[in-house]
């Protein structure tokens, strides 16, 4: 796959081959860096300008299947940054500590920990004291989630590491 289709696929490029106007992509790992200009109002003097950012914005497309967002949706979600890191490590920690002393740990597990939403994968899928890691990552990353609209908020991205389906190994 070239660099110019996987660009297309997440829409840095459009579909012909027009120059692209408006904002700028690079891909790096599960992320899409995105130059683009925002209006913002100055809170002083009430004047609208025009203000150039670079972004790393989570792209969908190129995620795992077990990645989730820690947000608001979580009763645990504060608005302070350093708290979120901070209750995210914790629990990461947590997590492994179950996972040595029971030796399995599935997803939705994790997921309920963290107040946040199971899925059907979750049930199935998970760590184990001797599979190929041995140990829980939540691979935390700070991102910038686009909302409806058009504007970018930030969030935590968690990707979990899981080995896949531990159920087969019980």
């Amino acid at each position: 796959m070239t660099i110019e289709l996987v660009l297309r696929i997440i829409g840095c490029l459009p579909p012909d081959n027009r120059t692209f106007h408006g904002a700028e992509c690079l891909v790096v790992h599960d992320r899409v860096v995105r130059k683009f200009e925002e209006i913002e109002v100055d809170p002083e003097t009430g004047k609208e300008k025009k203000v150039k950012k670079t972004v790393m914005v989570a792209d969908p497309n190129l995620q795992s299947d077990y990645a989730v967002y820690f947000d608001s949706k979580s009763r645990n979600y504060e608005t302070n940054p350093d708290y979120n890191r901070m209750f995210l490590k914790a629990q990461q920690a947590f997590a492994n500590d179950k996972l040595q002393t029971r030796g399995h740990l599935f997803l939705n597990e994790v997921l309920d920990d963290l107040d946040l939403p199971r899925t059907p994968a979750g049930q199935i899928v998970g760590w184990t004291k001797d599979g190929p890691d041995g140990y829980v990552n939540f691979r935390i990353v700070e991102v910038e989630r686009e909302t409806e609209d058009g504007r970018h908020e930030p969030a935590l991205l968690l990707d979990f590491n899981v080995e896949g389906n531990i159920w087969e190994k019980m």
